[in-house]
């Protein structure tokens, strides 16, 4: 059961890969010019850093707000949450990605699907996540992330694109061994579950119910930030080196998403999804880059 488990956490990591390497195929034959992210400038390694960090922190402080919104008002009014504010992402990133593709293929249909598709996105996600439906937010949450990956993928270039992913890695970490993460599942946990004197396992899987901001594949949940960077980095190789590149990008990748599952079936613990996929799809990436 475990190995199934594991082939299917895999697949669904594959093909998330893959749509955003579609889609940056699609932006890059149509020739959309994607505006770079270097607030900072992007020569210098410190450079680099500083665009990193100025996306690393609206992460901490919304991971931080969000326990405090659970705090206050509770697991009910925070599913209600979870359910709004992926539909800002739902309707900025899909009608741009829905729309160049088929644009390259069916002109005469872009807009009409674009509206369409992201209709029924906003739905699915709002939906899904009032009504717990898992196989349904994990397929929302399945689109946004190759959206969202393929985005970062062609607005990042290097010494950022290292630099981004690697310092979100790093926090993933600490978030999940000693900082946000932590006190915020353990807040989720206890407000599905208040008079519960011993939490199982089991219990604390049923508890983390976060809509599109985690997929539940095979039993086990993987997060939407994690599936995005497996993304940027496979996507980010075949636009920076082609084809050969992302195919070696994307092994790595999941590479450490399988050593990842191994330790963790071992280990029967919570544990960043981040590190080991992104240190090694980097790693790739520079080789690519620099030999």
């Amino acid at each position: 059961m475990e190995r199934e488990n594991f082939y299917s956490l895999l697949l669904f990591s594959l093909g998330v890969q893959l749509l955003a390497i579609f889609f940056s195929y699609n932006f890059l034959a149509a020739k959309v010019e994607v505006p770079s992210y270097q607030p900072f400038g992007n020569v210098t390694v410190t450079q680099a850093g500083l665009n990193a960090a100025a996306l690393v922190l609206p992460a901490v402080v919304m991971t931080l707000v969000l326990i405090v919104l659970l705090k206050i008002f509770g697991f009910k009014l925070f599913t209600y949450l979870l359910s709004v504010l992926p539909l800002f992402i739902a309707i900025i990133a899909n009608p741009l990605f829905v729309y160049t593709t088929v644009n390259n293929y069916l002109p005469f249909m872009a807009g009409p699907i674009a509206l369409l598709s992201t209709a029924l996105l906003a739905v699915a996600i709002f939906y899904s996540t009032i009504k717990n439906i898992r196989w349904l937010s994990s397929a929302s949450t399945f689109l946004i992330s190759a959206e969202v990956g393929a985005l970062f993928a062609l607005m990042l270039q290097p010494p950022t694109l290292f630099l981004v992913p690697l310092a979100f890695a790093f926090y993933d970490i600490y978030a999940v061994f000693a900082g946000p993460l932590k006190i915020f599942i353990s807040e989720l946990t206890k407000s599905r579950f208040p008079r519960a004197r011993k939490i199982t396992v089991k219990k604390i899987k049923q508890s983390i119910n976060l809509g599109v901001f985690a997929a539940n594949i095979g039993g086990f949940t993987i997060g939407t930030g994690d599936l995005i960077f497996y993304s940027l980095v496979t996507a980010a190789a075949f636009v920076m080196k082609g084809v050969v590149a992302a195919v070696a990008t994307m092994a790595a990748v999941n590479v450490g998403v399988a050593l990842t599952f191994f330790i963790l079936i071992k280990y029967k613990k919570v544990l960043p999804g981040l590190p080991l996929p992104i240190f090694l799809g980097v790693a790739t990436l520079v080789i690519f880059k620099y030999f």
